[in-house]
């Protein structure tokens, strides 16, 4: 069984405790090495100030479009948005710093479903400019039929991520009804000018 236990004495280079987990990766329990290293800019930043920045819309091209419901006949769909993964990641290292945050995953059956939970956190510095403290927020998500694993990992870290704020603002968006082409093929919905980021003069 894996477990976390602290170092008694961080490395040089690092301003947070390490600790190490133990993983099990099918052939025998790998020690692997975890830490926190503070970001300079994060000191000058506000709790507050990091949300607001998490919360910020993303370009267009970091929001991508799925097939919510077909309409009867088949040649409209209602579409879905939802940020990348990637850009979340961007988004973290960006606004929180590189190194100051990380997810972890488990697996869960429920109900004869299977699924991950994504526990994300981050690191903060404390309201009276004395050391920092970590947050954690999860949430989870199905596996889907098509590479399940994969897809309950990603789909688990965008709603992980909503928990904090980010893409959180395309739940806010109308019904966007597209008109659907050869393989399901359709053009993404303009976004509102609400649900740009400030300043955006992006095609």
């Amino acid at each position: 069984s894996g477990g976390r236990r602290l170092l008694s004495e961080p490395l040089d280079t690092l301003t947070e405790p390490c600790y190490t987990e133990v993983v099990d990766e099918g052939i025998a329990p790998t020690e692997h090495l975890f830490y926190l290293r503070k970001d300079k800019t994060m000191k000058e930043k506000t709790v507050e100030e990091i949300f607001e920045q998490l919360r910020e819309p993303f370009p267009p091209h970091d929001i991508q479009w799925r097939i919510g419901q077909k309409s009867k006949d088949g040649k409209k769909a209602m579409v879905l948005p939802y940020v990348t993964n990637r850009a979340i990641m961007e988004r973290l290292d960006k606004v929180v710093g590189v190194g100051n945050w990380y997810p972890e995953f488990r697996p869960v059956d429920a109900g004869g479903e299977h699924g991950m939970i994504c526990s994300l956190t981050i690191l903060l510095n404390n309201p009276d400019g004395m050391g920092t403290y970590e947050l954690t927020r999860e949430d989870g998500a199905n596996n889907t039929k098509i590479e399940p694993i994969k897809s309950g990992i990603s789909d688990s870290l965008k709603r992980a991520a909503v928990q904090f704020g980010i893409g959180r603002y395309l739940y806010n968006l109308k019904e966007s009804w597209v008109v659907l082409g050869d393989y399901n093929r359709f053009d993404p919905p303009n976004l509102p000018v609400w649900a740009l980021p400030t300043g955006f003069a992006g095609a």
